[in-house]
């Protein structure tokens, strides 16, 4: 059976010093490191979802810039097709008018050169005419 004795006290006494001891010295270190251990983790977790938040903002404005850029250059090609046909076709207006003018340039020089030979062929035929008449005269 039990025997109780001073041996016993001496037993609990050191038990409930080892215990002090091992509190100070171990247990609340550990704890310590342990909560500080437990802190670090939740503030890289913590740290971690606000840059993967960050980063599907930064996605979302990446994809929202990269639609109005795609749009902005559809835009961009619809109005320099727009200018490319329409100078496109002041060019063909353009060169139809000097086409035109060219033409009636044309029949206004030929006009005035058929003119010109009739006026020519006139004092040739009144050159010639006389000519003749002259000769016949002689005769």
């Amino acid at each position: 059976m039990i025997k109780l004795d001073y041996t016993l006290l001496i037993q609990i006494i050191n038990f409930l010093v080892l215990m002090f001891i091992l509190t100070r010295l171990v247990f609340k270190p550990i704890t310590n490191w342990l909560e500080k251990r437990e802190e670090a983790i939740k503030s890289a977790f913590k740290d971690a979802e606000e840059a993967r938040k960050k980063a599907l903002e930064l996605e979302a404005e990446y994809n929202k810039k990269l639609l109005e850029a795609r749009k902005e250059a559809q835009e961009l090609h619809k109005k320099i097709q727009t200018e490319a046909l329409n100078e496109k076709m002041r060019l063909i207006e353009e060169t139809r008018r000097k086409g035109e003018a060219l033409i009636q340039k044309a029949k206004a020089d030929i006009q005035a050169d058929l003119e010109k030979a009739k006026a020519d062929i006139r004092q040739q035929v009144e050159a010639f005419s006389n000519l003749i008449v002259e000769k016949i005269l002689q005769k």
